[in-house]
């Protein structure tokens, strides 16, 4: 032995997965975007949460709606997990034109789920009827 390290033609990428290999021969700008790029690792338990998750996006109304708390350890994949059921499922806006954080009530017709802009008269910044104590602050309503 020499102590130097043989190195293989660098353009030989036969050792390479063929998806590894289109990544690899791009230029590396793009390669390090792609290796930065959030990625979809859909292991057992992630899985039986998305699976669990699409399930109670079809419940059918009812009073009390079923709901899920996802918690678990810092880098254990929870913020992915609703990342990718978000992106699978993008918000549709109503045909009056309101997008979802504008939303009051559950977001069911007749449930309350008309957009915030069109239950309020133009000018108001609350729901007409609904009253502040004086020195009460701007969130604090009473009837």
């Amino acid at each position: 032995m020499t102590g130097e390290l043989e190195v293989g033609d660098p353009e030989d990428l036969t050792h390479l997965h063929e998806a590894a290999r289109r990544v690899a021969r791009l230029p590396a700008a793009e390669r390090l975007a792609y290796v930065r790029a959030d990625r979809w690792i859909g292991y057992t338990g992630a899985t039986r949460v998305i699976t669990r998750l699409e399930e109670l996006l079809t419940w059918p109304a009812k009073q009390r709606m079923p709901n899920l708390l996802l918690i678990g350890p810092t880098n254990n994949g929870t913020s992915m997990i609703v990342e990718k059921f978000r992106r699978t499922h993008p918000p549709i806006s109503p045909p009056w034109g309101c997008s979802a954080p504008g939303r009051v009530g559950s977001g069911r017709r007749g449930a309350g789920g008309e957009c915030a802009a069109r239950r309020r008269p133009p000018g108001r910044s609350r729901p007409a009827g609904r009253r502040t104590r004086p020195g009460s602050g701007p969130g604090r309503a009473w009837r």
